[in-house]
Parts: structure tokens; sequence; C-alpha cells
């Protein structure tokens, strides 16, 4: 057994697991307490060193025998997602695990780690430190709000009927609307010398040469420094913040901007919210996409995130030219309504996709009286159902969408909405 140690004996191994599948994390995804429970009680049976992807896929997730794991990524998709929630699992509802369970990247062998072990003191630290690290996104953030404000000065109350019927309560007034933008871990190179985490990252210097160069008017050092943010958003994020922030200031709405770092669920409780970020950093996004029919999603072939349908298993991939930018990128829609505090109706919108590019498209498209015109046109009855999502095309320049074009669209079973933040 892997991190042996008195603390981590079979019993206590076993109380570990049983505690996380029944979690909140892990209520709502059989699928994935089946996988969870499956690969713990091979490595507690001493038969975890054997454990691999085609025995996954056919004693958990039902595939036949002659199933081919290079041909479908199911167990590897399903992997991804197990690693997430147990993540989020040990960030929000036990951070004081006695016991921890970790299935790494690259393995579907789960390792049983004791909760005063140094890997579990490293995760539980750095996880402290990112929550009190807490800066604001002030310049962007106030320019933002800036060129919205000085829009609104000539527009007000000027709202397309086809919009107010699209969004529904996010722009109601008084709806409490939250856009609410998370930013992926970025390091930021510098010439000089700064206050460094004490993990300290590594980077070959003639990879940043290379990359330093790029702005010719400034002297390429010969020695560079790095220190991890998430405190810069991506382009398109922000290009797609100005979009929803028109149509709520058109409306009237009450509405406010709040980078994720420093605003997590509980500000989100009771209230409409507008969601930016992909599963890859944003932990709400993923929670969302868990059991939607369209998801995000890491794909090993091109080892990029494409946009993925569950049940069929197609997928969206972005397409890249020489310089690895990618020129054809997705964005994914996903709209979520559901019954908020003092039974008002309050309304979730997650825009995600492939990159921020894709994002920017989604958003936009949500923006357009245009596009969601035809969209509407698209449901049975003519009238926007009650939850649904939209696969969204666009060609992109680097980070930001050219165009943008709708690809497929899904109604979302009711027993599948996700509930209101609480």
């Amino acid at each position: 057994m892997n991190d042996s140690s008195e603390r981590t004996t079979p019993d206590a191994c076993r109380e570990a697991l049983a505690a996380v599948l029944k979690s909140r994390a892990f209520e709502r995804s059989e699928q994935l307490r089946a996988f969870l429970q499956f690969i713990c009680e091979e490595e507690l049976a001493g038969r975890g060193t054997q454990l691999n992807e085609y025995q996954i896929g056919v004693l958990v997730m039902g595939r036949p025998r002659a199933y081919s794991p290079g041909e479908d990524a199911t167990v590897r998709n399903r992997a991804h997602s197990l690693r997430r929630k147990l993540d989020e699992y040990y960030s929000s509802e036990d951070p004081g695990a006695a016991i921890r369970i970790s299935v790494p990247r690259g393995s579907y062998q789960p390792h049983f780690i004791a909760g005063n072990s140094p890997q579990s003191a490293a995760v539980s630290r750095g996880r402290t430190e990112y929550r009190t690290r807490v800066v604001l996104l002030a310049f962007l953030m106030g320019a933002i709000t800036a060129s919205l404000l000085f829009w609104a000065a000539t527009t007000r109350d000027n709202l397309d009927p086809v919009m107010r019927s699209a969004w529904g309560p996010l722009v109601e007034a008084g709806g409490q609307t939250v856009v609410h933008v998370s930013a992926p871990l970025h390091l930021f190179v510098r010439p000089s010398s700064t206050r460094l985490p004490g993990v300290r990252p590594e980077v070959d210097p003639a990879v940043l040469r290379h990359w330093y160069r790029q702005f010719p008017s400034l002297t390429t050092p010969n020695e560079f420094f790095l220190r991890p943010t998430n405190n810069s958003l991506l382009w398109g994020d922000a290009v797609g913040t100005v979009a929803v922030g028109r149509v709520l200031t058109a409306a009237g709405a009450d509405w406010e901007v709040w980078p994720a770092r420093v605003a997590g669920e509980p500000v989100l409780r009771g209230r409409n919210a507008i969601l930016f970020g992909r599963p890859e950093y944003s932990a709400i996004a993923a929670r969302l996409l868990d059991e939607m029919p369209f998801t995000v999603e890491f794909n090993q072939e091109i080892e990029e995130y494409g946009v993925l349908e569950r049940d069929s298993g197609h997928w969206w991939k972005p397409q890249f030219v020489a310089d690895d930018y990618a020129e054809v990128v997705y964005g994914l829609l996903t709209v979520l309504p559901s019954e908020g505090a003092q039974a008002r109706e309050v309304r979730t919108v997650l825009l995600t996709g492939t990159n921020s590019a894709g994002i920017q498209a989604a958003a936009e498209y949500f923006s357009s009286p245009a596009d969601m015109g035809a969209l509407r046109d698209r449901f049975r009855d003519g009238r926007f159902p009650v939850a649904y999502q939209v696969v969204i095309q666009a060609r992109a320049n680097s980070s930001i969408a050219l165009d943008r074009a709708y690809v497929k669209h899904r109604e979302i079973p009711r027993e599948k909405k996700s509930p209101p933040f609480q």
C-alpha cells in the first residue's frame, strides 16, 4: 500500500473512502463513485499495480470485451473528472482529512496519504497560501467598469425583446446579477528579482529568452525570475465580459463583476450568475459541467481541451496553425435556471470553451439578439427551454474570436439541472 504508516491501515483507508463516497462532491455522480470504489478496493486487496484502462472500462464503465482504449477515451476522461472531484472534496468539505486519496496523473493506482505526511502538508500549505493571497483585478476590472458606465450614459432600457426572453431574471431590476470571472495560473516572467513562494518554478532559460524577444522594446536579460499568479484575465474572457456587461447595462439591471480568486461560491448564493471559466482552472465550471450533455474536457489525442458530447463520444477539437495558435476554436453556452432565495427564480449561465477565444465566442453569441433569435427558432415550440446548452464554433486570431457560428444544441433534462448555489 502506498504511503503506509500507522495511520493508513486498511480499516482507516476504507473509512476515508466511505467519507468521500458519501460526500456532496460525489453525490450526483454514481459512475465516479463506482470508479473510485473499484480502484481503492483493488489497491487495498494488493492488486493496485495491476490496474489498467481496459480493466476499468470493462468492469466499471460497462464497455464490451472488444472495447479498445485507444479508440474510446471514456476511462481517461472519467479519471480526469475523478481527480477534479477529489480536489474539490478535500479543498471544500474535508481539508483536515486524516487520510487523503490521490490518483496521480498517468496512473489508475490510488494513493492513501496520511494527513500529517509531507505530501499532504504541501497540498494544504499551497491551498492556504492561495486563499490568503487576495489581490483584486483592479486595473482591468476598473477599465471594464469605466467603459461600461460611459456606454451606459447613452444607452439605457434599450434591450431587444428576444434578449429579455433569453436572459430572463438576469436582466430584471433588482436581480443582483454577478459576473464571475476565473483566471488560470500564470508564470509572470520578470527581468529582476522578486519575492517568490517556497517552491521556485523551473523553466528552461532558453525557452524564456525566446518568448521574451517578442518584446523588442525590452532588453533581454541574462537571468529570469518567475512568480506564479492567477491575477491576469485572458483576453477573450475580458472581451466577453464587456459583451455581457453591455446587455446588463442596456437592460438597467443591477450587476457587478467579481474575480473568482476573491469571490467563491458564497458570493453567488441566491443570486443570478454569469460565470466565465474552464474546468481546467475553475472548480465551479467543472462542477456545473459534470453531468451535462456537453462538457469541456482534455483530449489526449491533440493534447488540448475540446468540447465533448458525452453520450455519443463526439469531440469538437480546436484546429491549430503552424505556430500553435488555434485558428478554429469552440465555445460552450450552458443555461441553468433554478429556484433560489425566497422562491425567486435565479439563473446560472456558464460561458466556457476550448480557450479564451472560444469563451469570447460563447459570450458574444449569448449577447447577440440575432443569434439568440435564431436559436429560439431551433427549439421545438419556438421558446427558450428551462435549461439548455449550445456549442459555438469560431475562427480566431491568437486569443481573440473573429466570428461565431452555431454548431449544435441540447436541451437539458430536468433531472440533470444543477441546483442553485446554497
